[in-house]
Protein backbone atom coordinates (compact mmCIF):
# COMPACT_ATOMS: atom_id res chain seq x y z
CA UNK A 1 0.00 0.00 0.00
CA UNK A 2 2.57 2.25 1.47
CA UNK A 3 4.95 1.60 -2.05
CA UNK A 4 1.79 1.86 -4.44
CA UNK A 5 0.87 5.46 -3.13
CA UNK A 6 5.27 6.68 -3.03
CA UNK A 7 5.03 5.38 -6.64
CA UNK A 8 2.00 7.23 -7.75
CA UNK A 9 3.37 10.13 -5.75
CA UNK A 10 6.47 9.49 -8.25
CA UNK A 11 4.60 9.09 -10.95
CA UNK A 12 2.46 12.18 -10.89
CA UNK A 13 5.58 14.64 -9.82
CA UNK A 14 7.48 12.93 -12.89
CA UNK A 15 4.46 14.03 -15.19
CA UNK A 16 4.44 17.81 -13.37
CA UNK A 17 8.21 18.26 -14.14
CA UNK A 18 7.78 16.99 -17.85
CA UNK A 19 4.60 19.66 -17.91
CA UNK A 20 6.52 23.01 -16.58
CA UNK A 21 9.26 21.70 -18.60
CA UNK A 22 7.26 21.70 -21.83
CA UNK A 23 5.48 25.11 -20.93
CA UNK A 24 8.88 26.98 -21.10
CA UNK A 25 9.65 25.74 -24.35
CA UNK A 26 6.27 26.89 -25.37
CA UNK A 27 7.04 30.36 -23.25
CA UNK A 28 10.57 30.34 -25.25
CA UNK A 29 8.57 29.74 -28.62
CA UNK A 30 5.82 32.51 -27.43
CA UNK A 31 8.53 35.21 -26.53
CA UNK A 32 10.38 34.53 -30.04
CA UNK A 33 7.76 35.02 -31.89
CA UNK A 34 6.53 38.29 -30.35
CA UNK A 35 10.39 39.71 -30.56
CA UNK A 36 9.84 38.85 -34.17
CA UNK A 37 6.37 40.66 -34.29
CA UNK A 38 7.71 43.83 -32.68
CA UNK A 39 10.82 43.81 -35.01
CA UNK A 40 8.54 43.41 -38.07
CA UNK A 41 6.35 46.19 -36.53
CA UNK A 42 9.50 48.32 -36.18
CA UNK A 43 10.93 47.61 -40.29
CA UNK A 44 9.75 50.99 -41.39
CA UNK A 45 11.66 52.90 -38.50
CA UNK A 46 14.76 54.70 -38.43
CA UNK A 47 16.94 55.69 -34.72
CA UNK A 48 18.64 58.95 -35.54
CA UNK A 49 20.74 59.47 -32.27
CA UNK A 50 22.79 62.71 -31.75
CA UNK A 51 20.18 65.57 -32.66
CA UNK A 52 20.49 68.28 -29.93
CA UNK A 53 17.10 68.79 -27.89
CA UNK A 54 15.87 72.02 -28.50
CA UNK A 55 13.98 73.99 -25.53
CA UNK A 56 11.21 74.87 -27.70
CA UNK A 57 8.84 72.94 -29.86
CA UNK A 58 10.81 71.34 -32.48
CA UNK A 59 9.25 69.50 -35.57
CA UNK A 60 10.56 66.12 -36.00
CA UNK A 61 9.36 65.89 -39.72
CA UNK A 62 11.19 68.95 -40.43
CA UNK A 63 14.73 67.70 -38.71
CA UNK A 64 14.69 64.50 -40.09
CA UNK A 65 13.63 65.47 -43.42
CA UNK A 66 16.69 67.84 -43.52
CA UNK A 67 18.71 64.61 -42.51
CA UNK A 68 17.78 62.52 -44.99
CA UNK A 69 18.42 65.29 -47.74
CA UNK A 70 22.05 65.41 -46.63
CA UNK A 71 22.06 61.12 -47.30
CA UNK A 72 19.56 61.32 -50.63
CA UNK A 73 20.43 64.38 -52.06
CA UNK A 74 19.13 63.61 -55.20
CA UNK A 75 15.43 62.10 -53.57
CA UNK A 76 12.96 64.82 -53.21
CA UNK A 77 11.46 65.86 -50.05
CA UNK A 78 7.72 64.47 -50.52
CA UNK A 79 9.49 60.71 -51.36
CA UNK A 80 10.16 61.09 -47.02
CA UNK A 81 6.55 60.15 -46.35
CA UNK A 82 6.52 59.93 -42.51
CA UNK A 83 3.65 57.62 -40.34
CA UNK A 84 5.33 58.86 -37.25
CA UNK A 85 8.07 60.98 -36.13
CA UNK A 86 9.15 61.48 -32.05
CA UNK A 87 11.56 61.51 -30.16
CA UNK A 88 12.13 58.61 -27.86
CA UNK A 89 9.52 57.68 -24.76
CA UNK A 90 11.89 58.57 -22.04
CA UNK A 91 12.88 61.56 -19.45
CA UNK A 92 14.76 64.21 -20.50
CA UNK A 93 17.93 63.44 -19.24
CA UNK A 94 21.52 65.68 -18.80
CA UNK A 95 23.72 63.05 -18.81
CA UNK A 96 22.49 60.58 -21.01
CA UNK A 97 22.59 63.53 -23.88
CA UNK A 98 19.86 64.16 -26.04
CA UNK A 99 16.78 61.34 -26.82
CA UNK A 100 16.46 59.50 -29.82
CA UNK A 101 14.47 60.32 -32.79
CA UNK A 102 12.43 57.63 -33.85
CA UNK A 103 10.67 58.27 -37.39
CA UNK A 104 8.41 55.46 -39.43
CA UNK A 105 8.32 56.24 -43.02
CA UNK A 106 5.83 55.08 -45.11
CA UNK A 107 7.97 53.90 -47.59
CA UNK A 108 10.54 50.31 -46.69
CA UNK A 109 12.54 51.18 -50.17
CA UNK A 110 13.01 54.82 -49.10
CA UNK A 111 14.11 53.68 -45.47
CA UNK A 112 16.24 50.88 -46.89
CA UNK A 113 18.20 53.59 -48.75
CA UNK A 114 18.28 55.61 -46.22
CA UNK A 115 19.82 53.18 -43.63
CA UNK A 116 22.28 51.81 -46.56
CA UNK A 117 23.44 55.42 -47.30
CA UNK A 118 24.26 56.09 -43.33
CA UNK A 119 26.26 52.92 -43.00
CA UNK A 120 28.71 54.41 -45.25
CA UNK A 121 29.94 56.59 -42.20
CA UNK A 122 29.92 56.17 -38.57
CA UNK A 123 28.52 59.37 -38.34
CA UNK A 124 26.88 62.54 -40.06
CA UNK A 125 27.22 66.21 -39.94
CA UNK A 126 24.31 67.67 -38.77
CA UNK A 127 24.57 71.48 -37.36
CA UNK A 128 27.72 71.06 -35.21
CA UNK A 129 27.25 68.05 -34.20
CA UNK A 130 27.16 64.48 -35.08
CA UNK A 131 24.38 62.67 -36.20
CA UNK A 132 23.93 58.88 -36.37
CA UNK A 133 21.17 56.41 -37.86
CA UNK A 134 19.97 53.21 -37.22
CA UNK A 135 17.33 50.71 -37.34
CA UNK A 136 14.80 50.51 -34.87
CA UNK A 137 14.94 47.36 -32.95
CA UNK A 138 13.49 45.81 -29.62
CA UNK A 139 14.23 46.08 -26.71
CA UNK A 140 14.57 42.33 -26.63
CA UNK A 141 16.75 41.43 -29.52
CA UNK A 142 19.47 44.46 -28.11
CA UNK A 143 19.36 42.15 -24.79
CA UNK A 144 20.19 38.84 -27.07
CA UNK A 145 23.16 40.69 -29.01
CA UNK A 146 25.05 42.16 -25.96
CA UNK A 147 24.35 38.72 -24.12
CA UNK A 148 27.27 36.85 -25.64
CA UNK A 149 29.61 40.48 -24.99
CA UNK A 150 28.69 40.70 -21.45
CA UNK A 151 28.63 36.79 -20.98
CA UNK A 152 32.53 37.05 -21.65
CA UNK A 153 33.07 39.94 -19.43
CA UNK A 154 31.42 37.70 -16.51
CA UNK A 155 33.46 34.82 -17.18
CA UNK A 156 37.29 36.80 -17.32
CA UNK A 157 35.85 38.55 -13.99
CA UNK A 158 35.76 42.05 -15.85
CA UNK A 159 33.43 44.93 -14.05
CA UNK A 160 31.78 46.19 -16.83
CA UNK A 161 28.44 48.16 -17.58
CA UNK A 162 26.55 49.50 -20.79
CA UNK A 163 26.16 52.84 -21.25
CA UNK A 164 23.84 55.17 -23.34
CA UNK A 165 22.91 54.37 -26.24
CA UNK A 166 25.34 51.41 -26.76
CA UNK A 167 28.35 52.24 -25.41
CA UNK A 168 30.34 49.32 -23.22
CA UNK A 169 32.11 50.29 -20.31
CA UNK A 170 34.68 47.66 -18.85
CA UNK A 171 37.23 47.95 -16.03
CA UNK A 172 40.21 45.81 -15.81
CA UNK A 173 42.93 45.66 -13.77
CA UNK A 174 41.82 49.46 -12.24
CA UNK A 175 42.18 50.25 -16.54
Amino acid sequence: MLEQTTEAHTNKLTATDMAVARQGEVLLAMRRHMEDLDNRGRCCNIRTRGVPESEGEENAEEILTELFQTLLPVTPPQRFKFERAHRALRPRSLEDGPRDLVCCLHSFPVKDSIIRKARERPTWPYRGTQVSFYNDLSPITLEARRAPVTAALRDHNIFHKWGVPFALLARHQNR
